[in-house]
């Protein structure tokens, strides 16, 4: 502890015209010596004792969130804890809201929200206004561990019989002061990977997760070895998600291996509803030109062919990966030999409209119809077509045959029509001599 002998001091009635309001947070211990042995106790009777304390140098200040005390007889009602800077008589910060019950024990008084306590300055709890009671002392002078940093009480208590007049007096008041530090220092960008259409961006501390744009407030820019650059943003549809001190994004298209990227954000310029921010609620700034490791690898592997099923005229087959809905061969690329039953097998091809591509899936329009109960296998041959099926990444699609395609073509109907119901009426040709 610091500060002994007589001085004059505020009390921890805190400075309102210095109010700042912080987001709520969970409340640490910011300085305590309740578990230190109690030695005596102060009996009020009209006296207003108070309890100083230093704050640490953390830059933007602290939220105070409530004050513990060790009460040894029960305080009467009319007891008031405010806190004051400087000095025991100095300004009235707050007022803390008394607990429900003042009974013997460590009763705790709740600061009024966004009470803001500075850097490296010297506060008060002072107890006063009240005629019953006594609240415990220690003739220790070392704080319980676990404070925060720079933080500290003084070795004495200061007493007064309810003027401004205040004396020192050996052994502190037992009090522990809850809070946090403040957070008014916004994130910063730390680093960035991309693999393919996901952008993952780490930053200097852990993010807000209530709320989250979209992944369109980011946008990168992706240039190819003697290329030109292009711009690549964010989807609208899909929000961020986050993870910590990482924000996962998803392009509206994929970066290429090999190409240099960096990232853009620009929530605050686009006015984005949903900003980026940290825990304690500040914006991240916008920025750009922040290098990404593009960890996309090269796709050199060809799709191949998975399953496919046939409905009279309709094949549809799926295949290992998407495929590009720009590379549509001709339908007669394709075709089936169907074989019915003990029969012979006939070749049945794609007509000449090109194909349609859905994911992994394309859809063949046969020129004859799949005959119910027939084995079915598919082939596929590109030839001269000038526009052959292939991936994302531009691999084309190789020739086969043979691939078994499941048959789901209804049974004819061969049930004649029947009566149920209704009248038949016969009429005689009569013939008249």
């Amino acid at each position: 502890m610091s500060g002994t002998g007589r001085r004059r001091l505020a009390p921890l009635a805190l400075l309102l015209a210095g109010l700042v309001f912080a987001a709520p947070a969970a409340a640490d211990v910011l300085i305590s010596n309740i578990g230190k042995s109690n030695n005596d106790h102060v009996r009020f009777l009209s006296w207003n004792s108070a309890q100083g304390f230093a704050t640490g140098a953390h830059s933007d200040g602290y939220t105070l969130e409530s004050v513990e005390v060790v009460a040894i007889a029960r305080l009467s009602s009319d007891v008031r804890v405010r806190g004051r800077s400087g000095t025991p008589g100095g300004s009235t910060i707050a007022t803390l809201t008394n607990p429900w019950s003042l009974a013997a024990g460590t009763l705790t008084f709740s600061a009024p929200t966004g009470t803001t306590l500075a850097a490296s300055t010297t506060y008060y709890v002072v107890l006063d206004n009240t005629i019953h009671g006594g609240v415990g002392t220690t003739s220790h002078t070392t704080e319980d561990s676990g404070g925060a940093p720079g933080w500290s009480l003084e070795n004495d208590r200061q007493r007064s019989p309810g003027t401004d007049t205040w004396t020192s007096h050996q052994h502190p008041l037992r009090i522990r002061v809850n809070g946090v530090a403040k957070d008014l220092t916004a994130p910063t960008f730390d680093s960035a990977t991309v693999n393919g259409t996901s952008l993952v961006i780490t930053f200097n501390e852990a993010m807000n997760t209530a709320g989250n744009p979209p992944s369109s407030v980011f946008r990168v820019t992706a240039t190819p070895s003697g290329g030109s650059a292009r711009t690549i943003d964010g989807t609208t549809a899909d929000p961020v998600t986050i993870d910590g001190d990482e924000v996962t994004v998803t392009l509206a298209s994929a970066v290429a291996a090999g190409e240099t990227v960096t990232v853009a954000y620009r929530g605050i310029a686009l006015g984005a509803g949903k900003k980026v921010r940290d825990l304690a609620d500040n914006n991240l700034a916008d920025f750009s030109g922040e290098t990404v490791t593009n960890d996309t690898v090269s796709d050199t592997t060809a799709p191949t062919f998975d399953s496919a099923t046939v409905n009279g005229t309709t094949l549809e087959i799926t295949f290992t990966e998407d495929l590009d809905t720009a590379s549509k061969p001709i339908g007669s690329r394709f075709g089936v030999v169907a074989t019915p039953p003990g029969g012979t097998a006939r070749n049945l091809f794609g007509t000449a409209a090109q194909v349609s591509i859905a994911g992994k899936v394309v859809t063949v329009t046969l020129t004859q119809a799949v005959a119910h109960g027939e084995s079915v296998t598919a082939r596929y041959a590109v030839g001269t077509d000038t526009n052959p099926l292939r991936d994302l990444a531009d691999n084309n699609l190789a020739d086969f045959s043979g691939e078994t395609v499941t048959n789901n073509t209804a049974a004819p109907d061969t049930t004649a029509p029947t009566v149920v119901g209704g009248t038949v009426e016969l009429i005689r040709d009569w013939k008249w001599a």
